[in-house]
């Protein structure tokens, strides 16, 4: 991964704490965790526009069927 995004060999993808891996945010982005966020925002934002704009991110963002396996 170093080679491919022209990274130091210092530069660390993984990081071990314990027996877990992590990949640090800084150095990935995945459609999960933006949607995660907006979510997030959209639920404690106190500003409807900020609400509404989080909304929209989240629906973006989300691949599936809407309410897929909700009862």
């Amino acid at each position: 991964m170093r080679q491919a995004v022209g990274c130091a060999a210092s530069v660390r993808f993984v990081l071990k704490s314990g027996e877990r891996r992590l990949l640090p945010e800084a150095s990935f982005d995945a459609d999960f965790w933006r949607f995660e966020d907006a979510c997030k925002l959209a639920s404690i934002s106190a500003e409807d526009a900020v609400r509404v704009a989080a909304l929209h991110e989240a629906l973006s963002l989300y691949r599936g069927a809407a309410a897929a396996g909700w009862v």
